[in-house]
């Protein structure tokens, strides 16, 4: 296990490439575009430095899903904005009878594969009052 050291976080230990590279024969890399744009950056940043260590691809690959397992684990990015908070900043305004079909669609794009319900009625209501709020934070 290779550690690494963080200012908030004591110790996280990564996978060397040889213990990770026996779980790919399960390929369960994540999909470029569902990855945030931090985990996007460590993914990248990890892929590179191993390349340049001299690891393989399929290792430098492993290495990369390693550190991004690991940001995940420091639940940085647990707190994941919605659709409203995209449509807020974006400054799209739209009333509530509008608000409704669009952001059952949005989830329901979102939700895809998970088998979660399409939003309720109580649902879209705290949705649209977070899009309230937030287009007050984007003006």
């Amino acid at each position: 296990m290779i550690p690494i050291e963080r200012e908030t976080n004591p110790t996280i230990t990564l996978p060397t490439p040889s213990e990770q590279v026996s779980t790919m024969d399960q390929p369960s890399y994540r999909a470029w575009h569902t990855m945030t744009a931090r985990e996007q950056a460590v993914w990248s940043a990890a892929f590179a430095q191993a390349c340049v260590a001299g690891d393989s691809p399929l290792e430098s690959a492993a290495r990369a899903e390693a550190a991004v397992f690991a940001l995940r684990g420091t639940g940085m990015d647990a707190h994941v904005a919605g659709p409203e908070t995209e449509l807020a900043r974006l400054g799209i305004e739209l009333r509530y009878d509008e608000f409704v079909p669009w952001y059952r669609v949005a989830m329901q794009l979102e939700r895809a594969g998970s088998g979660r319900a399409v939003a309720d009625e109580l649902e879209c209501r705290q949705a649209f009052e977070r899009y309230e709020r937030g287009r007050t934070d984007f003006y």
